[in-house]
């Protein structure tokens, strides 16, 4: 058994889930599935991992064989975490890990539709659950589904500058690559060759990077409550028929969340909450541009 010796370690909604997709078609890579098992947050953040322990864990990794050079994961809660970075290097001081960082404004914006989408959020407003995260107020309510609370608290979830630093605190420069949003957007194929040349694999032809993970809405959130409140006595009947049928996966759940889901545009934000948010952030902008000596002023406007 091979162990894992690379993590795209977040942050969430920040292309994550496209470049572990092109990743996992290079024929030098493994990646695992699920993409993000979340082991090493499984004592920060309990409800996040379903692989707290480590033999569990190791397993998704198995299929992996000489050819794979490269043997991944991409839990984006890891770079948030108070202890995961400490955890991974306590597990592979020489392992590789990839950041991929988005202005705070559009990703907390993001995090929330996605939030509601996955019924984690019960605050459909974004203005309105910014504004409570922002202030002294105690939450009075959250979803049923939301183990992490914390997690909504969109004032703290971008600030990639302290983030970084814990990074560097544990890991040295070699074994760091940043990918800033806007420039994968930008120019996905200049960038996705950069990640391939940092983590010394042969340069791949790809020719085509297709849009992974689409902002969506529920075109019904009742069904897609029922879909999350499955019972127990009908996950009893699928695991009868998968151990049947010997197999692992259905995969009927997830078919019928993604029928339950459409693609959307989301509202541009205001000009005022924006800049809220912006202002919110200064600090740790600033101090991740310095970080990264990386001109960040067009986040800050």
């Amino acid at each position: 058994m091979r162990n894992p010796n690379t993590f795209i370690i977040g942050a969430p909604k920040c292309g994550t889930t496209a470049l572990a997709s092109y990743l996992a078609g290079h024929p030098n890579v493994f990646m695992s599935s699920p993409k993000e098992p979340h082991h090493f947050v499984h004592e920060d953040m309990p409800e996040k991992s379903n692989y707290a322990s480590q033999t569990k864990y190791l397993e998704i990794f198995e299929m992996a064989n000489e050819n794979h050079l490269i043997i991944a994961e991409a839990s984006v809660w890891y770079l948030y975490s108070a202890d995961a970075i400490k955890k991974i290097a306590t597990f592979d001081k020489k392992a590789k890990l990839i950041l991929m960082l988005r202005r705070p404004d559009e990703m907390v914006y993001s995090m929330h539709s996605q939030g509601v989408v996955t019924l984690q959020e019960n605050i459909v407003d974004f203005e309105q659950a910014w504004k409570l995260s922002v202030s002294n107020t105690k939450r009075l309510s959250y979803s049923a589904l939301c183990k992490e609370p914390r997690l909504l608290q969109y004032n703290q979830i971008a600030k990639y500058g302290k983030q970084l630093a814990n990074v560097k605190s544990h890991f040295p420069d070699s074994q760091i690559h940043i990918v800033f949003y806007d420039d994968f957007k930008l120019n996905t194929s200049s960038e996705y060759k950069r990640v391939l040349q940092f983590l010394n694999l042969p340069l791949e032809e790809r020719k085509t990077f297709p849009t992974v993970n689409p902002n969506t809405q529920l075109r019904n959130p009742k069904a897609g409550a029922i879909l999350k409140k499955t019972s127990p006595t009908f996950m009893a009947g699928i695991n009868r028929f998968k151990k049947i049928l010997g197999i692992k996966k259905l995969g009927i759940k997830q078919k019928l969340r993604k029928l339950n889901e459409k693609k959307t545009e989301r509202l541009p934000l205001s000009a005022d909450l924006k800049q809220e948010i912006i202002l919110v952030y200064k600090d740790d902008i600033e101090l991740l541009a310095e970080i990264t000596n990386r001109d960040l002023t067009h986040w800050l406007s």
